[in-house]
């Protein structure tokens, strides 16, 4: 990693480790979301979701990163996020709006990952 980080939230996705959050302003303002390529073994930054919520994410301990369907889904504060790794974009999911208590991530056919549990509909 580029900087220092205590309590990240990591990801494996296609031979690549995401680490976000987890350090201070300054040196991670930058750098909020980092990806390591086990092939290549570099490190490279990726932008975050937006420079509104950026500052809300580096020290949000309740923050989730997961994985599904060739995505990145990011769940933080009261916003869900996801980013395909192909094109390198950010979507907003879900805004403040939702009758759950904890954080989620939103996937395709109401497939739906929380903190402490995974529910699956169709």
């Amino acid at each position: 990693m580029t900087v220092a980080r205590d309590s990240a939230c990591t990801a494996l996705f296609d031979e690549k480790i995401y680490v976000m959050g987890g350090c201070d302003v300054d040196a991670c303002y930058a750098n909020l979301i980092e990806v390591f390529d086990i092939k290549t073994q570099t490190w490279t930054a990726l932008p975050g979701p937006g420079s509104d919520e950026d500052d809300k994410l580096l020290y949000d301990y309740r923050a989730l990163i997961n994985v599904f369907e060739g995505k990145i889904y990011l769940a933080a504060d009261e916003k869900d996020y996801t980013y395909d790794p192909k094109d390198g974009t950010w979507k907003l999911v879900r805004d403040k709006s939702s009758s759950f208590p904890t954080p989620l991530c939103i996937g395709v056919r109401w497939r739906m990952c929380y903190t402490v549990a995974l529910t699956w509909g169709t």
